[in-house]
């Protein structure tokens, strides 16, 4: 079973993945303004959808993050008002494959958001 870690932060725009059977993690930055910490979160998890996609074909994939409303929402339990969400929801749900589990994890065991909180003290 490949895991794999999630998240994002306003700070600087970061999205955050990190590939638990490796141990490396992918920092990337999202040109633009005003990014909502939602928006941020669903483009995390479509970088690390599309991460799995080209690492680990055919292979069982479980996807963590610790937002519970992006999880939520990408399994139907809840539904978003936004548009923005709702389009970022379907692009994700677009790149899942029937190997592919997303699953809500606390956010002291997320070991991406881990690596963006030590940037975020480093660099503030």
């Amino acid at each position: 079973m490949i895991r794999i870690y999630t998240d994002a932060g306003t700070f600087k725009n970061r999205t955050c993945i990190y590939d638990e059977r490796t141990k490396k993690d992918f920092i990337d930055t999202v040109p633009g303004k005003n990014l909502t910490n939602n928006h941020l979160e669903y483009i995390a998890l479509q970088r690390a959808l599309k991460y799995a996609n080209n690492e680990y074909k055919n292979e069982k994939i479980q996807v963590f993050s610790d937002s519970k409303l992006i999880v939520k929402q990408i399994s139907g339990d809840w539904v978003t008002n936004s548009q923005d969400l709702f389009e970022e929801m379907f692009r994700c749900r677009d790149l899942m494959t029937p190997d592919t589990t997303i699953l809500w994890c606390p956010r002291e065991k997320n070991f991406a958001g881990h690596i963006l909180e030590k940037l975020y003290y480093k660099e503030r």
